[in-house]
């Protein structure tokens, strides 16, 4: 065998070597080869979907007082195709934690709501040291961010039901931003806060915006199904944009300033959260498998602390403040989840509920606190939160979809 014929073979096998572990590895990444010992099949795990009939979806969780857990419902899946005209009524459900089993989640109605306005809900933030709740809102023409006052009446929560409601939201502000672009943004968190202000951090998960009418819309223009296909392949290609994620500031009596948050480039941001002095401000990039941990400045603006891969990709983010860790909803096995959102298949999506704990967030550990096989929700988990255990309650799991209706709540009996 000449010289050349040698190269030519050695270089041929480092080639194939390198091409096989970027597909392993992206094979992988999606969860082909992985294997989970489900806990929706196991004997001391009771699972049931409820709200159902009430909730189209229910994308996002978020962990209130009084053990009561707001759910964000904005029809997602059917907006983002078809647009808001079409689509079934969105807003803003609570569900008693230490309920019964069965007790339905409830709607809230919102005090002072602009007339006009549509309400279809991606992210929620509950700030329970404020008492004020973010919602990011998909009109359809804009994405904006809405603001609540948050009021609670808990002598209205009884075991079985709710006697009446048991929160009141009074709408204080709406924030719009040429930075929001239309079915772009995802989720929110609260920043620094006074009583004469506010500040709000935003993740926009898209980098073109989808039309009105959603990207089925079959007048959708030669630019718009452009746009749509651009999104999908920066997502794939993992290629790093500027200027997804936003803050935003206002002080008494004046219209919100945005501004890009940081300098660090992210895939697709989605889930947000923050420690409850906001010094950290913590960030899922799903497609990228990552958790990135900013730092706040004084000036509001977001420098990179730390990035962490995780052991597959995670969407909403929740800062339990009892242990100091971070629960996100997650999709263990991505190739099914990104069948759905394509619409390229309709798999049966598990799901699960991982539970982040860190050394000052320098190194971080992972435990799969649940994990669901798609069976009984069927699609991806967007969100999930834990109640624990003690001597008159059981451990429930409540998990949350943006594809699939109601909610999902187990109990380990």
């Amino acid at each position: 065998m000449g010289v050349f014929s040698i190269r030519f073979l050695f270089a041929s096998t480092i080639a194939i070597i390198f091409i096989g572990n970027k597909i392993n590895h992206q094979l992988e990444k999606y969860g082909v080869f992985s294997k989970f010992n489900w806990d929706t099949n196991k004997p001391d795990i009771s699972c049931e979907s409820i709200g159902v009939k009430e909730m189209s979806n229910s994308e996002d969780l978020q962990m209130g007082k009084h053990n009561l857990i707001f759910i964000s419902v904005g029809d997602l899946h059917n907006i983002m195709g078809h647009g808001t005209d079409k689509a079934e009524n969105g807003g803003v459900f609570v569900y008693d934690m230490n309920g019964a089993a069965g007790k339905l989640p409830i709607k809230l109605e919102v005090n002072n709501f602009p007339e006009g306005h549509k309400l279809f809900v991606h992210g929620l933030y509950i700030s329970n040291s404020t008492d004020r709740l973010y919602a990011v809102n998909h009109q359809g023409h804009a994405d904006t961010i809405e603001v609540f006052s948050v009021t609670y009446s808990p002598s209205c929560i009884s075991f079985d039901t709710f006697t009446c409601p048991p929160v009141s939201l009074t709408h204080t502000k709406t924030i719009a931003s040429p930075l929001f672009i239309n079915f772009g943004m995802n989720d929110v968190a609260e920043g620094k806060v006074t009583d004469n202000g506010g500040e709000l951090y935003t993740t926009r998960w898209l980098y073109s915006p989808l039309p009105q009418g959603g990207k089925k819309d079959p007048n959708n223009t030669l630019q718009e199904k452009l746009w749509d296909l651009q999104n999908t392949y920066i997502a794939l290609s993992e290629t790093r944009l500027p200027s997804n994620l936003v803050r935003c500031w206002w002080g008494k009596d004046e219209e919100a300033k945005c501004e890009d948050a940081t300098v660090h480039q992210f895939v697709a941001p989605n889930g947000i959260t923050t420690t409850p002095d906001r010094s950290f401000v913590f960030v899922s990039d799903p497609t990228a498998q990552e958790l990135v941990v900013l730092k706040r400045q004084s000036n509001g603006q977001l420098v990179h602390h730390v990035t962490h891969k995780l052991p597959y990709a995670v969407d909403n983010l929740d800062y339990d403040a009892y242990d100091g860790s971070i629960v996100a909803g997650g999709m263990p096995v991505l190739w099914k989840t990104v069948l759905k959102v394509t619409g390229l298949g309709d798999p049966n999506v598990p799901g699960s509920i991982l539970r982040i704990t860190n050394d000052d967030w320098g190194r971080i550990q992972f435990d799969n606190e649940f994990l669901h096989n798609g069976d009984i929700m069927t699609g991806s988990v967007s969100m999930g939160l834990r109640r624990r255990s003690s001597e008159t309650t059981k451990v429930r799991f409540v998990l949350g979809s943006p594809f699939s209706r109601g909610i999902l709540v187990c109990d380990r009996v």
